[in-house]
């Protein structure tokens, strides 16, 4: 089975346009972004107040959309969470850092490495669950603030 994939140009506020190809949707109706990249798409429209896309498809057609981004957090934060990555874009080391408070704080994430695994998602989760706040296992914005982290992009 072949996948097709279409010519994308984007651009976010009056950043400079950006290039790329998203795959065509299986149903044949869209395309989209797939894998990490999708993430790292979603943190760059978190703070975003208006998005421009063009997709060219296999017939060398337009298609162009301008869309207002109002209220965009809300929908990213609930993708993330549902997804279990965070809107933040974090080191390695901020995640030690993440894992060495969950640990202080009596909620077991392992040995503090920078990798977030099961054993720190679960920590994550219990004390997301402690805090009254929805266990995903990620260490969204609300999370850090609850562990006295001031969250950044």
């Amino acid at each position: 089975m072949r996948r097709n994939s279409f010519d994308i140009t984007y651009r976010i506020d009056s950043a400079p346009a950006q290039s790329t190809r998203w795959n065509e949707l299986t149903t044949n109706k869209g395309a989209g972004l797939f894998g990490s990249g999708s993430e790292a798409f979603l943190r760059d429209l978190y703070d975003a107040d208006d998005f421009f896309i063009r997709l060219t498809d296999g017939d060398g057609q337009r298609h162009d959309a301008e869309f207002d981004l109002a209220g965009v957090q809300t929908a990213v934060e609930a993708v993330a969470g549902a997804c279990g990555w965070s809107t933040i874009d974090m080191s390695r080391d901020d995640y030690r850092a993440i894992q060495t408070l969950l640990n202080a704080g009596g909620f077991d994430a392992g040995t503090p490495d920078g990798v977030w695994g099961s054993g720190s998602r679960s920590a994550m989760r219990a004390f997301q669950e402690d805090n009254d706040l929805p266990p995903t296992g990620a260490p969204d914005r609300a999370t850090l603030e609850a562990l006295g982290v001031q969250p950044g992009n």
